[in-house]
């Protein structure tokens, strides 16, 4: 018989599941843990504009290997930034 592999995620469905479960130890992405939280940014700090700049030009980059089919992007304006907060999730699931 065949030896089935050991998974470092999931819980048996025969095991108590603990209410204290954190996002980290249930293996949810931190984009998807109900407990991360965001700071608004000024949209005019040099902090949003580098990192908007620095995803334009990422984009830009990627769109070189077309050979010229693609316009430059520019940033016309920022609407909106925010921060992730550092998380330390204590929200149980």
């Amino acid at each position: 018989m065949k030896k089935r592999a050991a998974f470092s995620q999931g819980t048996s469905l025969f095991e108590e599941i603990s209410p204290n479960r954190t996002c980290p130890e249930a293996y949810i992405m931190t984009h998807w843990c109900p407990c991360q939280t965001f700071d608004v940014v000024d949209v005019n700090s040099s902090e949003s504009v580098n990192a908007s700049q620095a995803i334009v030009d990422d984009i830009n980059y990627k769109l070189e290997s077309y050979g010229g089919m693609c316009e430059i992007l520019e940033i016309a304006e920022i609407l909106d930034s925010e921060w992730a907060k550092l998380m330390i999730c204590s929200y149980s699931i």
